[in-house]
């Protein structure tokens, strides 16, 4: 396994590559070019700018993780939009998604309300696994560690380990 993290190089990349032509495919075209791994999983940020832009031209399938809550759920809308605007523009084959429940209590009804929704709305495109509210979640990464160093017995650890498992599953095709 090997871990790139970002750094503060990368939020001046955006802006180095506006001129650039095939601006859209850099990512696509270097990823290409590495032979020696299986997987690559990019954390984009919730803005559409060009790095997520060209991580969605280079990937097969995305993750979508959206916490059950109204303004969430009403910004899903631009992302799907995103995607089939790349889908359009640079990638007619890709990339699919999956929604991914977080930041869920059974004890609220709004999130139950929420989750109703999406369940609806998306199908089989939700996963099964459902990441609840913890706050050892939102603990762990102040202590530079995962859920499963932090709080390997926790709701947040098993969640996740849940959702890993349908993910090797459910893995896309290729």
């Amino acid at each position: 396994m090997k871990v790139l993290p970002a750094n503060l190089d990368l939020s001046r990349l955006e802006t180095e590559m506006t001129g650039l032509p095939g601006k859209e495919k850099i990512l696509k075209n270097r990823l290409a070019e590495v032979s020696d791994v299986q997987y690559v999983i990019i954390d984009c940020p919730p803005a559409a700018g060009l790095l997520t832009v060209n991580a969605l031209v280079a990937c097969r399938e995305v993750y979508i993780p959206l916490q059950m809550e109204f303004l969430a759920l009403k910004g899903m809308s631009r992302l799907l939009a995103l995607i089939e605007e790349v889908k359009k523009k640079f990638n007619k084959d890709g990339p699919s998604y999956r929604v991914i429940p977080t930041r869920y209590d059974a004890r609220k009804r709004l999130n139950n309300a929420i989750m109703d929704k999406v369940r609806e709305r998306f199908g089989e495109r939700v996963f099964n696994a459902v990441i609840r509210e913890n706050i050892a979640v939102a603990e762990a990464p102040s202590f530079g560690q995962s859920i499963f160093e932090y709080a390997p017995r926790s709701h947040g650890a098993e969640d996740y380990l849940a959702l890993c498992r349908e993910m090797i599953r459910k893995r896309p095709a290729g």
